[in-house]
């Protein structure tokens, strides 16, 4: 029911992944057009980036599954984490009408316009920045990704979001971080576009 509801008859899913491993460097590459998923008539998510630390955390998966596996093993998988570092990362999703029939099923369900629907939620992603303001995120990141999510509701084409730091961005550094304003647009080489 809830699938005719969006309009499906049937789901057809997809997906490809494509990864490269450089022992030298512990560096991971997922290669840009080679990884997503994707829902025919829906839509498709791209996915690419660069990391490394792969190694620490492979064998920190295998010694939690070993028998003979540590008590603790949320330390171990720190150690691992503190190892993990972005290098770059680009997400991108591309609407093939997944959003229009998302905004007409509630319709239909709550008796609104569907168009009304779509102009609140751009609304509301419009308005986030006011509301992250006092958190301590960067204003122009939050800005940015909040005209690109709204350009999105409104007129979905490829939401693209990229992280391309001046530096590698150690997972464990931003997990700890209690102020995020260090994490602005400029250090993360952060981009939110809808083209």
């Amino acid at each position: 029911a809830q699938l005719a509801l969006l309009g499906y008859e049937k789901l057809e899913l997809s997906g490809q992944g494509e990864q490269a491993y450089d022992p030298d460097k512990d560096m991971v590459t997922i290669a840009k057009g080679k990884n997503f998923w994707k829902l025919e008539d829906g839509f498709r998510v791209d996915f690419s980036g660069q990391y490394e630390g792969a190694s620490a955390m492979a064998a920190a998966q295998a010694k939690a599954t070993a028998a003979d596996a540590p008590a603790d093993p949320g330390s171990m998988m720190q150690d691992a984490m503190d190892k993990l570092a972005i290098h770059n990362f680009q997400l991108a999703i591309d609407d093939d009408g997944f959003l229009a029939r998302g905004f007409n099923a509630y319709a239909a369900q709550s008796g609104e316009d569907p168009q009304q629907l779509r102009s609140q939620a751009a609304g509301m992603m419009a308005m986030a920045p006011m509301m992250a303001g006092g958190s301590g995120i960067d204003m122009e990141l939050a800005s940015e990704l909040a005209t690109a999510l709204s350009s999105f509701i409104t007129d979905p084409k490829t939401l693209t979001i990229t992280l391309a730091p001046a530096k590698p961005l150690r997972l464990a550094e931003f997990s700890e971080m209690d102020d995020p304003s260090a994490l602005t647009k400029t250090a993360l080489g952060f981009t939110a576009k809808n083209e």
